[in-house]
């Protein structure tokens, strides 16, 4: 048996994101916060993310853009949610980026584009980005240990 056709069916069913799983993963992404009002930072992130992917939900009231980009000759399609919350006198703005298939050949890291956007929109400098689950940027993700 050769192996390339199972690499291949691995490869595409493997790792699978939907829209719905992207919106549940709140928490999870890299957050920065603005000095802008919440509804001023949704309308620039709502802004830059329709300039570069298609919207699937836009709920201002909620806080929530939820965004796709379709299989094209590098990646079989991301999903990406956004989450805008007031913090005091900030706004955060948490971005989660996941991938639809197991293998993209140049996979895009979207919360740099939207994150680097947005402040350009809100001509504000871009904030350092943090871990929504506050751990330092240069230690490893949670997950199971190598080797283990």
């Amino acid at each position: 048996m050769k192996p390339f056709p199972i690499l291949l069916a691995a490869a595409l069913f493997s790792g699978c994101a939907t829209s719905s799983m992207v919106e549940q993963a709140e928490g999870q992404g890299m957050i920065v916060e603005w000095q802008a009002a919440p509804d001023a930072v949704f309308k620039a992130a709502l802004t830059v993310t329709a300039g570069h992917l298609s919207i699937v939900k836009s709920d201002p009231a909620a806080g929530v853009i939820i965004a796709r980009r379709g299989v094209t000759a590098t990646t079989w399609g991301e999903r990406v949610a956004i989450f805008i919350r007031p913090k005091g006198t900030a706004t955060s703005m948490e971005v989660i980026n996941r991938y639809v298939g197991g293998v993209d050949l140049t996979p895009m890291d979207w919360k740099d584009v939207i994150f680097e956007n947005t402040a350009a929109l809100l001509g504000q400098p871009l904030p350092k980005p943090i871990r929504a689950d506050g751990r330092d940027l240069s230690s490893p993700p949670p997950g199971p240990k190598r080797g283990s």
